[in-house]
């Protein structure tokens, strides 16, 4: 995988948090955390994909913790670019 290659590279350059512009992380590491801007990823789980049978083998209370804790590390702005905020909104309200 391409995107693979370029983590040495990446990681050479890196420099601390505190001194950086942009913070790659995960959602299990922003815990606690805030950022003034948060841009989430499209590897959240779909909704679309989410029915009454399989919400339970899908971990779905796991999966909503994570994207919910991802929703509020931001302190500004939150850049959701897959599907719409109303979208996504509306899906948490039924769990």
């Amino acid at each position: 995988n391409e995107s693979i290659n370029i983590i040495p590279s990446i990681q050479r350059r890196s420099v601390k948090k505190e001194n950086s512009d942009i913070v790659l992380t995960n959602t299990h590491k922003s815990k606690g955390l805030e950022y003034n801007s948060v841009t989430l990823a499209d590897d959240f789980i779909k909704f679309e994909d989410i029915t009454e049978e399989n919400a339970q083998k899908m971990n779905l209370d796991e999966e909503l913790n994570l994207l919910y804790v991802a929703l509020t590390r931001t302190t500004n702005e939150l850049i959701i670019p897959f599907g719409s905020n109303r979208q996504v909104l509306s899906k948490l309200q039924l769990y």
